[in-house]
């Protein structure tokens, strides 16, 4: 994120952190050392995400560890849910899609193809953003919720029938 950030300095670059974690002093001086002025960091926990996914035009989910990541991150859900389109890699559960649908760019966790990523999405915003409030209407609505736990109860309760005659 932050080579992405000194390659398009003209771009704001807003950090939500967290508070867990030895991180945030590494990355604060990273920041400086690069003298990144367009990188803000947000040190806590947000209150209102909604105003957040509002005053931004994207959300980034650089990771490259599957193993140390959700694969159904509550942020990448909560920005298609606000239009807001995803710039992911490949390791994102969502990345397949994310890029299917055309909600947001799928590129490797480096600062070329993230910088890359972030003028794709620039070039043609209001059709990504319309395709991300799409997917999240399509994929995350409580009706998909409620249908999807219907299915595991069901095939719970048909497994625990089938068990019970083969006694």
């Amino acid at each position: 994120m932050l080579d992405a950030a000194a390659l398009r300095p003209n771009m704001r670059f807003r950090l939500l952190w967290r508070p867990w974690g030895a991180s945030r002093e590494t990355i604060g001086n990273w920041v400086r050392e690069r003298g990144l002025r367009n990188v803000e960091i947000i040190d806590g926990r947000v209150e209102d995400m909604p105003s957040e996914y509002r005053s931004a035009h994207v959300t980034v989910a650089p990771f490259t560890r599957m193993d140390r990541c959700k694969p159904m991150t509550n942020s990448l859900i909560e920005s298609l849910a606000c239009g807001r389109p995803i710039l992911c890699t490949p390791e994102v559960g969502l990345a397949r899609s994310v890029e299917e649908s055309r909600a947001g760019v799928v590129v490797r966790a480096v600062g070329d193809d993230i910088a890359e990523g972030l003028d794709r999405l620039r070039a043609d915003w209001a059709t990504y953003s319309t395709a991300s409030r799409s997917l999240a209407e399509r994929s995350f609505s409580l009706e998909q919720f409620v249908k999807g736990y219907r299915r595991i109860y069901y095939e719970v309760l048909r497994y625990q029938l089938k068990s019970s005659l083969c006694l």
